[in-house]
């Protein structure tokens, strides 16, 4: 079974985390693990499309996100189970492989959505990590 787990949150897709959550319960059993929630902030990387986030705003930004993922800890970890949640920015697929090596995570679970035509040019980032991770990685399609 697995130990540390480490799970790479979406927050415009929240709904997933629940799914993700049972998944990870199914790899750890009953022995005591570690979960970790990681959100990359991509908006500072696509700063074009988010010209309105001064510091303060980032920083109001990022202290609701902190929240959000406190609050999926709150509702959805089990009691046998430790769980921290992290924030980077940047390159989703970057930090999430950097993130699964500084905390020696023996598997990374995450959703990805059904490929569509520019997933052949460009790639997804579930297929970045795969490729990348030196750990495990379980791959959840969304429905």
């Amino acid at each position: 079974m697995f130990k540390n787990i480490l799970i790479p949150v979406d927050l415009a897709h929240e709904e997933q985390l629940s799914r993700l959550m049972e998944a990870a319960v199914l790899l750890i059993g009953s022995s005591k693990a570690k979960i970790d929630l990681l959100y990359v902030d991509q908006s500072l990387v696509h700063q074009g499309s988010y010209p309105y986030l001064d510091e303060t705003t980032y920083a109001e930004h990022k202290k609701a996100a902190k929240a959000r993922l406190q609050h999926h800890i709150d509702t959805l970890a089990p009691a046998h189970v430790t769980c921290a949640s992290h924030i980077r920015n940047g390159a989703a697929h970057d930090h999430i492989v950097e993130e699964a090596k500084a905390l020696h995570s023996d598997a990374i679970l995450m959703m990805a959505k059904r490929p569509g035509i520019s997933s052949y040019f460009i790639g997804s980032t579930a297929e970045r990590v795969v490729r990348h991770a030196d750990c495990s990685v379980f791959v959840i399609r969304d429905e």
